[in-house]
């Protein structure tokens, strides 16, 4: 979120560079301040619809309209169902290696290591201005056994099998 909100008789709430659900918080909590029995709903609608481009590994850059409430989970099943529509093999596209590029540098997320552990680090929301590719899995082995999910798994760089099996 970017800005200063302005309420009447509460006053200028700075929410530059906060998260939705700060943001939120500080409007609430401010506005309390001012009227402490008051009830207050904070409704977002067409929560900041952007488009924004997307790299995918068939050397397609396809543009797609989002939000800033979306996750790269969100945006990764867009864009299998884009690829899925136009009838490109969605089978070897990694979701363990997906590159967000923006103004904060450039970092690699792991969605199978979410859908795992539910760690959020790992689906950040999507922001304006955010450059993101999806590949496709070079490198793969499959596990098998006595483990909780078998199955096959993209191996990332510098990944040892002891990593792969505690995903399994």
């Amino acid at each position: 979120v970017t800005g200063d909100l302005v309420i009447p008789m509460v006053g200028k709430i700075t929410i530059n560079e906060e998260s939705l659900k700060s943001a939120i918080n500080l409007i609430e909590s401010s506005f309390k301040e001012q009227y402490s029995d008051a009830q207050l709903s904070v409704v977002l609608k067409d929560a900041g619809n952007y488009n924004l481009y997307i790299k995918h590994p068939y050397g397609l850059n396809d543009e797609y309209k989002v939000n800033s409430l979306m996750r790269i989970s969100d945006v990764f099943q867009i864009v299998l169902q884009n690829l899925v529509k136009n009838k490109y093999d969605i089978s070897k596209i990694s979701n363990r290696n997906i590159r967000i590029k923006n103004r904060n540098g450039e970092k690699y997320f792991d969605l199978q290591s979410f859908y795992i552990d539910g760690n959020y680090a790992n689906n950040p929301y999507i922001n304006r201005g955010d450059d993101i590719e999806f590949f496709l899995s070079n490198n793969s082995i499959e596990v098998w056994g006595g483990v909780v999910k078998p199955g096959r798994y993209d191996l990332l760089q510098d990944e040892s099998l002891l990593d792969i099996i505690n995903l399994a």
